[in-house]
C-alpha cells in the first residue's frame, strides 16, 4: 500500500501566519504532538509541541518560529513501510506526505500506519508458521508431520 493511499484528512495543517497557541490547542483537540506547517500548497515543514513549548510568547507566529521545523516527509508514491520507518525512528505521532516538488498531499496518524502494519502482516488471521531446520537427509512428510502434529494439539488446547 502507497502512502497516499493512508493519509488522514481529518488532520489540519497550519501556516506559518498561525500563532503557537493555536498551533498548540490543534495539537491537543487532535491528539498528536507534530503538525505540518504549509505554505501555499508547499510543506514548510513539521512543528513539534516539545519545541513550541519552549517558545516564551505563545502568541508569536510560527514564522518567528520556523528554525523549529523539522524537514522530515514520507513521498506520496512510496510504499508505507517508507513512513513506518520514518516515524519509528523519530518518535513521531504523524508524518507529513508530499509529492513532486514539496507539494504537501496530507499527513498519516501513527496509529493509522501500524493499524495498516498489522493487515500487512496478517496478524489478526488465524494460524501461523513454523519453521523447520533439518538434513537433507532426514527430509520426509512422515518426519515431520511427527514433530508438528503433537504441537498442532497443544496449541489448540
Amino acid at each position: 500500500m502507497l502512502n497516499k493511499e493512508i493519509i488522514s484528512a481529518a488532520i489540519p495543517s497550519l501556516h506559518l501566519n498561525d500563532p503557537v497557541s493555536q498551533a498548540l490547542d490543534l495539537m491537543a483537540d487532535f491528539h498528536v504532538t507534530h503538525l505540518p506547517v504549509v505554505v501555499e500548497d508547499k510543506l514548510a515543514g513539521l512543528v513539534s509541541e516539545d519545541d513550541l513549548l519552549n517558545v516564551e510568547n505563545d502568541e508569536m507566529l510560527l514564522a518567528e518560529a520556523s528554525a523549529l521545523l523539522s524537514k522530515i516527509v514520507a513521498h506520496a508514491d512510496a510504499f508505507f513501510y517508507e513512513a513506518v520507518q520514518l516515524v519509528s525512528e523519530n518518535g513521531l505521532t504523524l508524518i507529513p506526505v508530499i509529492s513532486g516538488e514539496s507539494e504537501y498531499t496530507g499527513a498519516i496518524i501513527a496509529t493509522d500506519l501500524l493499524r495498516q502494519l498489522g493487515r500487512t502482516c496478517g496478524v489478526s488471521d488465524l494460524g501461523g508458521i513454523i519453521v523447520l531446520e533439518m538434513e537433507k537427509v532426514s527430509f520426509s512428510f512422515s518426519e515431520i508431520s511427527k514433530l508438528v502434529e503433537p504441537t498442532m494439539h497443544r496449541s489448540f488446547n
